[in-house]
C-alpha cells in the first residue's frame, strides 16, 4: 500500500509538473474529457468545454478534495495509474 498523500503534496506537484488537467474520464453525451483543473492555486472539477452539452460545468473543489480521492482508492492498478501521472513513487 502507499503511504497517504495530503492537500500539500498535490499542490506542490501540480505546480512542479506544470499540470493544467487531470483527466479522469469521458462525457457519455457529448464525448469530452472531464477531470481535474488546475489554475494556480485554485482546482475546479470540469465537466468539459462543449456548449452543447447540458452537463457542461465547473465546480470549485479543494486541493484536500484531490487527496481525499486519491486515498480513497483501493485497486493497486488505479493507484499505480495515478502515481504515474503525478509522479509519486509506487512505495
Amino acid at each position: 500500500m502507499t503511504k497517504a498523500k495530503t492537500a500539500e503534496d498535490f499542490k506542490n506537484k501540480a505546480k512542479e509538473m506544470n499540470i493544467g488537467l487531470w483527466p479522469l474520464s469521458t462525457c457519455l453525451l457529448c464525448n469530452s474529457t472531464t477531470g481535474f483543473v488546475f489554475i494556480e492555486d485554485r482546482v475546479y472539477y470540469h465537466l468539459h468545454d462543449k456548449d452543447s452539452c447540458t452537463l457542461s460545468t465547473d465546480t470549485e473543489v479543494s486541493f484536500q478534495a484531490i487527496a481525499d480521492f486519491y486515498n480513497y482508492q483501493r485497486k493497486q492498478k488505479t493507484v499505480h495509474n495515478m502515481n504515474e501521472f503525478w509522479g509519486f513513487s509506487d512505495v
